[in-house]
Parts: structure tokens; C-alpha cells; sequence
């Protein structure tokens, strides 16, 4: 549909460069009355600084070398984090495409940094990668299966087959929840944003 694709487009702005990541990421709809539009939710859990080639020479990988290339990649995630973040045009072209943004967030819950998106949409459109339906009698959510998936969480009744997992609610249900929770690759080499967002919170400026 149409709206997940925005939504797609605006995680990867989030994650434009390949050194950024996240643990999970929640969807949250809220249906009308009359199932003709609603409220959406996107929340990143999480979000990361992921080691890429960093260390590629001995000298590299001394322990104060390394804290120092660390440090240094952490403060430019974050800041591309924020452009993307502080960025309008992505608000135009979800007006474009039927999604109005009424709240972009970046905060703290339990020492880790989460990103969340809301709006309100009045179409949905059928798209390839993920399907939202609504029959007679139910909502459906089909979701392409992911290798880098470890699970998924909703308060759907769930079937997964071998290329996808189908979600479904009764039509009574307006409000729908699923989480894809990613799995856990290169322990040790992922590290939090959470200590420049406290930075960022403080005043100080990441140019």
C-alpha cells in the first residue's frame, strides 16, 4: 500500500548510511469508524551506530584507536540521524502521497534511543513488499519473511508461511499493533546513540 511505502521511504532515511541500525520497529494503526482513513505510528527501537570496516589494520584496532573511531562514527550517525530527522521534505512528499505528519520524535526509554513518525492517512493502496486488506469481515496485514527477522509480536492471530506471514483482526478491531524485532548479528559491534542524544539534549551541536 502506499502508505507503507512512504513509511519505507522514511526508514531509510533514517538509515540512509549503512552504519546505523535498530533492534525493532513497531507499526501502530488506528482505523476511523468507517475504515476509510486513520492514524499511523512507526516507532524504531534502539537505534545504533553498527561497526563497518573500521578496523582493518592492527594499528586500527588498538584499544585507544578504536574507542577514538567509534566515537568519531557515533557522532556522525547521530548527526545524519538528526538531518534526517530535522528534514521537511519528506513531509511534502507524504502530503503528496496521502500521509499528513503531525509528530517526529527522538527520545529516550530504558537507556536506549527509540525514533517514532505519526500521521494521518485517508487511502490505503495495495503495495508489493507489505499488504494491508480489508474484507468483509477482517483487516490483513502480509508481510514478506526475513532472514534478519527473529520474530514477530502482535495482538493479531498470525500465520507464517514459508515466503510470508499473514496478520489478521477481526473488522470489530481499530487499533492493530505488530512489531518485527531484528535479529542480534555482530554481538559487541552495535553500539547505542543514546549518549549523543543525551549530548544533543544539552545543548550541544553535532556539525
Amino acid at each position: 500500500m502506499k502508505l507503507f511505502k512512504y513509511f519505507i521511504l522514511l526508514a531509510a532515511l533514517y538509515f540512509l548510511s549503512a552504519c546505523l541500525g535498530y533492534r525493532a520497529v513497531e507499526w501502530r494503526i488506528h482505523f476511523n469508524d468507517n475504515f476509510t482513513g486513520g492514524t499511523v505510528t512507526v516507532t524504531f527501537e534502539d537505534l545504533t551506530s553498527d561497526e563497518l570496516n573500521l578496523f582493518s589494520t592492527p594499528k586500527e584496532r588498538e584499544p585507544e584507536r578504536r574507542k577514538q573511531r567509534i566515537r568519531a562514527q557515533k557522532e556522525q550517525d547521530f548527526k545524519q540521524l538528526l538531518d534526517s530527522y530535522r528534514n521537511d521534505s519528506f513531509l511534502l512528499d507524504g502530503v503528496e502521497m496521502g500521509v499528513y505528519i503531525k509528530e517526529r520524535r527522538l527520545f529516550e526509554k530504558d537507556g536506549k534511543l527509540y525514533g517514532s513518525f505519526s500521521g494521518v492517512f485517508r487511502k490505503l493502496i495495495p503495495e508489493s513488499d507489505l499488504k494491508l486488506e480489508l474484507t468483509k469481515d477482517k483487516i490483513v496485514v502480509t508481510l514478506q519473511n526475513d532472514a534478519g527477522v527473529e520474530r514477530i509480536e502482535t495482538d493479531g492471530r498470525m500465520v507464517t508461511g514459508e515466503e510470508t506471514t499473514t496478520i489478521t483482526w477481526p473488522k470489530t478491531t481499530h487499533l492493530i499493533y505488530w512489531k518485527t524485532v531484528m535479529k542480534k548479528e555482530n554481538p559487541g559491534q552495535s553500539h547505542s546513540l543514546v549518549d549523543e542524544f543525551r549530548r544533543w539534549q544539552k545543548g550541544e551541536k553535532f556539525e
